[in-house]
Order: structure tokens, then sequence, then C-alpha cells
């Protein structure tokens, strides 16, 4: 049948030329794949003006029900056209589709969202399967996917269906990696309703070329030359409908068939490079993922302008840093005095230039002021005294507020006031850094000078000093401790319900209302330093399977950093005995100062840092949802992908044509964030870094404040040279918080892992940040690919008395989830047993600590 009498049945060649807007996606690009000469199961298309017909005839609005349409009549032209398409097919079995007009889009597949019926035989079965097909246009869950926008324009398409020996899908790039080289290919012996049903687990293969490897072979469905000729010819349909395709296929007696061929959506895509000259450093410490173009757009500004104020008002000899994120990876770059690049002067000439230069002699007179001890104090205490209260109570006013009942303006105003908010307490937090890095640095320099510690020997004489990292720990095991001994409550929580509070409010009324409270305290902080990503309250599963793993332990784990505290301390002063007095004396007095400044980071990075992040985030959510409804935004998570301007903006426009479209800068964003996951940028952009400048002929003051930075971002971290070989037992990196413990490798690339982290469990991880912390109670040991004895990481591990080995470079790669590894903080090791790594060429970094006072 080359041609129909009704003008509401087109064949597969003329859908091509009537478009979408008649035909839906799905048909008119089979129909141009007709064209095109490639093998398509014949079809005739009933177009969406039928639909449209019954609608009006029947006077349906955008809100109908399958009962609606199996109830009402239908205009005689489409009872005819339906007739029409019967005959052509006789008794023959039929695939009969679903092609919507907002349907295998490039930024929306609405893939498994309208129907489609196999083996439909006769005008009566025909007749249900369209009229189920138009049905599925007026879904609850396709008006959600279409984000509250009216239903689209829906034709039928019905089409032989294929006797298919095998069948399956393939994949022009790869899905999670975009890599766009490799062919995935997933085949099902028949048809492939079984693959797309989740009944069937397919065979698998990836291909490259003419080389096709098997990933997993159960049926035998294809051969390796049967799976290179699918991936050609997915290749030949990518080429044909130019961009990365996710194809439908059958092969009945050894002759493939295209069954659809639409757009991969929400591919991985790598970022656009474009950076200024100079030397670009990746910031590795800091951000375990990277972030979304949500926090992306306020972290960069502040963190640009308060590390430049910090240096300007301390005395540091950076004229101003520079941040930029490429697919959410932050780089910076830092600016001497002066702007000039390039390696730095030799030590002597730095010190002429520090006493001749005005703004190196200002800078240098600022240190003095700055680093006087009275001065340091002052500054502590104000943040005890001051700061803190003050940030507290702002916290509370802000989380406070009812965001559900506040109007759009109101609602742009206080994301306006928490961004504000961020501002301030991030300029806080840069400004707090010497505080805490001048008394660290001093006590590590007199060890290093007089007992040849390392870093990491000196911090064992902190440990277990940072009440706010181990705080929500503690506070849940009081929790923990209500529940326990309540054999009813202890039941409940062993399921880790997400409804956990209110599962446990008529059996354990205390429990439940700790718990809540504990949620309203610590609840609010970001899981990242990332206010695009979610918070602690928004994530209840967690909450419950962190209180089961307390609840499971009843030992309180206090005792361990205490002991290492005292037991370095007293080694130090075994050592010191035969010294000076005034060496003696000095180390006194540098352990006070630096006990005094110890908990100052992790404080300052809960307060300043995780709250205000939290408090943005629930402000992004609101803003996101209502975005959503108006069918701006496909999904509230989308306004993560895009930055707060552009979110407020689109949340304040008083028109819908001021709402441009966005969801092509939401799916670039986030295809970006995808791709730099899987595939990390390098340490660096642009020229190698420059050494870091010898400071020994500065003035004291501005030697001892520029040696203490410069020693807190790069004290035993790992370095961008090639990593020593271990043998293949092995994974080395550095000493970061001293002890032994064998345990479960459980590799944590992220929040939506974090639930599966068990009591014991070896937590294997790129780096953390300090609302991390909130895991740190669960796992026995910590092992990092970043990072030095001085991150979040380090110090957190020390903090709970846990051993750790940091920038081990690849053990996220290495270490196989689920094997059995001991980790040895002291020598910076890890130890693999029964061969449970991915590969056996395994390397990492060597450590620089001296096996002192390991326990």
């Amino acid at each position: 049948m080359s041609s129909a009498r009704s003008p509401l049945v087109l064949g597969l060649r003329a859908a091509a030329a009537a478009g979408p807007g008649v035909v839906g996606h799905k048909a008119a690009t089979l129909g141009r794949l007709v064209g095109a000469g490639f093998s398509v199961p014949e079809g005739l298309v009933l177009t969406a003006d039928a639909l449209a017909a019954v609608l009006d005839q029947n006077r349906l609005g955008a809100h109908v029900e399958l009962a609606d349409l199996e109830l009402v009549g239908w205009p005689a032209t489409v009872a005819l056209a339906v007739d029409e398409i019967a005959a052509h097919f006789g008794d023959a079995p039929l695939a009969v589709r679903s092609s919507a007009s907002a349907e295998d889009l490039p930024e929306e597949s609405f893939a498994g969202q309208y129907t489609t019926a196999l083996r439909v035989r006769g005008d009566g079965e025909l007749r249900s399967a369209i009229r189920s097909c138009w049905a599925s246009a007026f879904t609850g869950r396709v008006r959600h996917y279409r984000g509250g926008s009216g239903p689209a324009r829906m034709a039928v398409l019905v089409q032989r269906l294929v006797d298919a020996d095998v069948a399956g899908v393939a994949f022009t790039a790869d899905p999670v990696t975009g890599e766009r080289d490799t062919v995935l290919v997933s085949a099902v012996p028949g048809t492939a309703e079984t693959l797309v049903d989740g009944s069937v687990t397919p065979d698998q293969w990836r291909v490259r070329g003419a080389d096709a490897c098997p990933v997993s072979v159960l049926h035998q469905a294809l051969t390796q030359r049967q799976a290179v000729a699918v991936a050609e010819l997915a290749r030949r349909l990518g080429a044909e409908l130019g961009g990365p395709q996710d194809v439908e296929w059958a092969m009945a007696d050894q002759r493939l068939v295209v069954l659809q061929s639409r757009p991969v959506t929400a591919l991985p895509r790598p970022p656009a490079v474009d950076l200024p000259e100079g030397c670009w450093l990746k910031e590795v410490e800091r951000y375990p993922e990277p972030l979304t173009a949500f926090g992306a757009s306020l972290v960069g500004p502040l963190v640009t302008s308060g590390l430049t104020d910090m240096s300007a008002a301390w005395g540091g000899l950076v004229e101003r840093f520079e941040a930029r994120t490429i697919g959410g990876e932050p780089y910076m770059r830092v600016v001497p005095i002066g702007g000039r690049g390039g390696p730095p002067p030799p030590w002597w000439l730095l010190g002429i230039l520090s006493r001749v230069v005005p703004p190196l002699r200002q800078r240098m007179r600022t240190a003095a002021r700055m680093l006087r001890p009275a001065h340091l104090q002052r500054a502590l205490d104000d943040w005890e005294r001051l700061h803190k209260p003050r940030l507290r109570d702002e916290q509370a006013t802000l989380a406070g507020v009812d965001l559900a009942a506040l109007d759009d303006a109101d609602l742009g105003a206080h994301l306006a006031r928490v961004v504000d908010f961020l501002a301030r307490c991030l300029r806080l937090h840069f400004w707090l850094i010497p505080p805490y890095a001048v008394p660290q640095y001093d006590l590590c320099a007199l060890l290093a000078r007089e007992l040849g510690w390392d870093t990491a020997t000196t911090q064992r004489l902190l440990a277990g000093r940072s009440s706010t990292t181990s705080e929500p720990h503690r506070a849940l095991r009081r929790v923990a401790d209500l529940v326990r001994d309540d054999a009813r409550a202890a039941a409940i929580v062993t399921e880790a319900p997400a409804d956990l509070v209110d599962r446990l409010e008529p059996v354990a009324p205390r429990a439940a209302a700790a718990l809540r409270s504990w949620t309203e305290e610590y609840g609010v902080r970001s899981l990242h330093d990332d206010p695009g990503t979610p918070t602690l309250m928004e994530s209840p599963a967690l909450v419950a399977r962190l209180l089961c793993e307390a609840v499971a332990d009843p030992d309180p784990g206090d005792g361990p950093a205490a002991r290492l505290r005292e037991e370095a301390a007293a080694q130090a002063r075994a050592l010191l005995a035969s010294r000076p007095g005034r060496v003696r004396r000095r180390f006194e007095t540098a352990l006070a100062a630096a006990t005094r400044s110890y908990g100052l980071r992790e404080d300052s990075a809960f307060w300043t840092g995780s709250v205000p992040g939290g408090l943005l985030r629930l402000a992004m959510v609101e803003t996101g949802r209502r975005l959503a409804s108006r069918g701006v935004l496909h999904d509230p998570e989308d306004a993560a992908h895009l930055d707060v301007d552009t979110l407020r903006g689109l949340l304040l426009a008083e028109r819908a044509s001021e709402t441009r479209d966005v969801r092509e800068t939401v799916a670039r964003n986030r295809a970006e964030r995808l791709w730099t996951m899987q595939h990390p940028g390098p340490p660096y952009h642009g020229p190698a870094p420059a050494p870091l400048p010898d400071l020994r002929g500065l003035p004291r003051a501005g030697r001892r404040l520029n040696e203490a930075l410069q020693w807190t971002r790069s004290s035993g971290r790992s370095t961008t040279g090639t990593p020593e070989v271990a043998d293949d037992a092995a994974l080395l990196g550095l000493a970061g918080s001293p002890g032994s413990h064998t345990g479960t490798v459980r590799v944590l690339l992220g929040v939506d892992d974090f639930g599966r982290l068990r009591r014991g469990d070896v937590l294997v991880c790129r780096t953390t940040d300090p609302a991390w912390s909130v895991l740190f109670g669960v796992a026995g040991a910590l092992v990092t690919d970043r990072g030095g004895v001085l991150s979040h990481a380090a110090i957190v591990a020390r903090e709970h008395g846990i051993p750790a080995v940091l920038a081990t470079g690849n053990a996220t790669q290495v270490l196989r989830d689920g094997a059995m590894v001991t980790v040895d903080g002291t020598t910076g090791r890890v130890v693999v047993h029964d061969g449970a790594t991915t590969r056996g060429d395994i390397d990492g970094n060597t450590g620089d600590v001296a096996a002192t006072g390991a326990r």
C-alpha cells in the first residue's frame, strides 16, 4: 500500500515529509530512515489529527483518562482511517506504538513514558491498542515529565511485528562515560520486550571499530561478527541522524532491521576549556565531586574574593586569587604582588624586594601587626564570643522561614539574603585561616627542627581536639542509647526506614524527639561544600542508616584520639627533656597555642560553609519546584544545573516570554558535570606549576605568615609527578591517621553511595569535605585518592581515631568494592587480601611519615 485514501493515514515515506507535528518524532524518524535506505518494518501512521478530532468531538480537555477514551465515540473519519489500517494488515501480528510530537527529542527522550502494544491482531485489538496509545499522552507521569505543560500531539505508528531471532538495543556512545568511540550492544533471544521490561538480563558487548569485546554473554544471542554488524548499523544511524543514538534493532533470518532510533539524552560531554593565560591548578583536596552549576556560580567568585581579601588583610605575598570551574572542577590561579608570572625570584632577591618595593613592604608591616600574640588570640576569642553566636542566630532565623508560604518576590528576596549570608560567612572563613594556620605551623616547624618529626607525627598531639567534627556522631550516639535497650524501637531502627521518626513516635517517643532534634540541628548542612547538593535533612534514609549503625555499636569510640594525643605528648616531652629550658618552654607555648586554635578550622567550616550552603540548597529546591510546576524546568532538581542569577531571574520573571527556554542550558551543564565525573581534568592547565618561593629572606613576621600559608596548602600533599610503584599486594599513600584496621572496601564516589557504608567498612573515596564527617563514626578506616595530612579527611580521621591513608592517587580505581584490605595509617600502606584489586599494576604515592608512636 503506497498511499492511503484517508488523509489521517500516511505511509512511512509520506510521514517523513509530513513532519513530527503530524506523525510524531518516532514515525517521522523512521520515515526518514526508509528514505535513506535503511531496513525498517512496513508501517502506517494514524496522524495526530485523529486524536485531535476525537477530543474535539467529545469536548475533552487536557486531563483525559483511559476510561474516557474507551467510552467516547470516534468521528466517522477516524473510524474509517483505523478500518483502512486494519484491512491493510489483515490478521498479521502488529506492533502498535505511540508517536508523540514531544518524544525522542535531543534534550528529552520520554523513554518508557508512552505506550507500545505488541502482537496485536485484528480490528478490535487494533482499536483497543490505539486507545491505549492515546491515553498514555495524558498520564500523570507524562504530565510530570513535561513539567506541567499541556499534552503533546499524539500519532500512532502501526507496523508489522518482526518475528525476530534476536533483538536488542545499541548505544553509539557510552551513556556512563560519554565516550563517542564505543558502541554498547545489548541483545536477547527473540523480541526486545524482555530486555526493555527488565525480565531478562541481556548479553552485553562493547564494540570499538571492528573489535567486539563481550562484557557479559549469558544467552549467546549474538556472535562476535553479528555484534560488530549491529554496531556498524548504529554508527550509520548516528551519522544519518546527526548525533549519538539509542537504537532498538531486531534480526530475523540474519537480516538487521531498525525498530526505533532516538537521540541519547543526558550524555556526558566534555566541557570547553577557556582559561586566561597562566598556570591554573586544580583544587584537589576539598571537593569529592564536581560542583553543580548552582554551586560553581557561588563558590568560584566567593573563594576568589575571600582568599584575595585574606591575603591583603594579613600580609600575604599574593596580590589576588582567581578561580574558574571546568565541568564543575575548580581551578585556581595565583597572581603574586606586582602580577609577575614565571618562577619566583631567588630568596635573597625576594628579601631585598620585600624591604624596598612599597606594596611588598606594606604587606610585611601588615604581617608584623597581625601576628602579635594578642591579636591572634583576639581573633580566636572573637570567633567564639561574637561571630559564631551571631551566625548561629542568623542561621536559625533563615532556617525558620516557611519557604512554601512565600510569594515569588519574597522567595527571590530570601534567596538573595541567603546568598549574602554565604558571602559574609565565606569572607569570615578565609579571614580565619591565619589564626588557625600560624599556631599549627609554629608547632610543626619547632618539632621538625628539634626532633625531626614530620607533620603527621606532630598532628597526633592534637588528635580529638576538634569537637565540631565529632559532635554529630556523638549526638547520634546519644539517640542510639535511647533506642538500644528498647527491643521494639531497635527492631524498627534495624530496618532503617526513611520514615523512621514517624515509626518511632508511638513506640519510643523520647527517641523520636531526640532524632527529630538531631536532624534539625545537623540536617540543614549540605552533604558537600556545594549548595547545589542535597542536605542530610533531604536524606532521611541515610540518617536512619547512620542511626542503625550507631545502635549496633555500643562502643563510644572516644578513647583512641585522647590516648593517641597523650602518648604523643609524653613522647615529645621525653625527647625534649635533655634540651635547653627555652626549647622546652617554646614547645609548651606552641602546643598550647596550637591546641587553642586546632578546632577552629572544622568549626568555621561548619558554620561558615556547611550551614549557609544547606540554607541555599533549601531555597534552590523551592525555587526549582515552582519553576517545574510552570513547565520552565523539567524537574525541581534541574535548578542545581543553573547559576544562581539565572534561577532567581526565572523566578521573578513577570511574563512567560521572559522565562526563556533554559532546558538546553540545564542539559549542557548536567552533561559536562557527568563527563567530568568520569574523566577528571588534569592537575593543572597551562604551563607547569612554578616552585613555591623560598621565603627565608623575608622579615621575620612576613616569613612566618607566608610559610604558614604555604605549609597549610602543601604539607603532605601528593605531587603531580609519577607515583612510586608498589608491589602487587599494596597501595601506598600518605600516612594521615595512625593505627591499623582490616575491613571490607566500600568505594563511595558521591552522596548517592553514602547509604552503602556499614560499620567497620574501609571508606575509599576521592577525598572528603567536612560534611562527610557523619560517615566517620561508621567507617573503620579511610583511604583517599587525594589530599594531605592537613586535609579535612585527615583531621576528621584523627578526630575519630580511625586509620587513614591519603593521596594514593587511584585507590577508587584499584580497590574493588567488597574486597578485604588492611589499612595501616602509620606507614601509609594498604595491604590487599586475596588479589582483591581491579588490576595488578597498583601504584600510589609514598608517604613521608616516620613510624613514631605507632599503635
